[in-house]
């Protein structure tokens, strides 16, 4: 059973993937989400904000958020994905 907050988690984590993939589209650069999107369709994607990235977004926060002098919404969320982005990249190219 999800929170509330469970809820608006995943919400800021979609909100910020919807905002990658603008930003991609208007800069051309590359984004593991927006390739594993267009491979797997947007309503798997969200199934995977859910199943997959929020867990482990609420825990890096849990961590963090008494030292990170930003929001966890417009700040936090789009710094976790990038930082993944990034790892996975090195290592198999987002295996979500």
């Amino acid at each position: 059973m999800f929170k509330t907050t469970d809820m608006e988690d995943a919400m800021c984590i979609w909100e910020a993937l919807l905002e990658d993939r603008e930003f991609c589209r208007s800069t051309g650069e590359d984004s593991a989400y927006l390739d594993k999107r267009l491979v797997i369709g947007a309503a798997e994607m969200r199934r995977l904000v859910v199943t997959t990235l929020l867990k482990p977004i609420q825990a890096g926060w849990a961590e963090v958020k008494d030292d990170f002098p930003d929001s966890f919404d417009l700040d936090f969320v789009p710094f976790f994905l990038d930082e993944a982005q990034d790892f996975s990249h090195r290592q198999t190219k987002i295996g979500l």
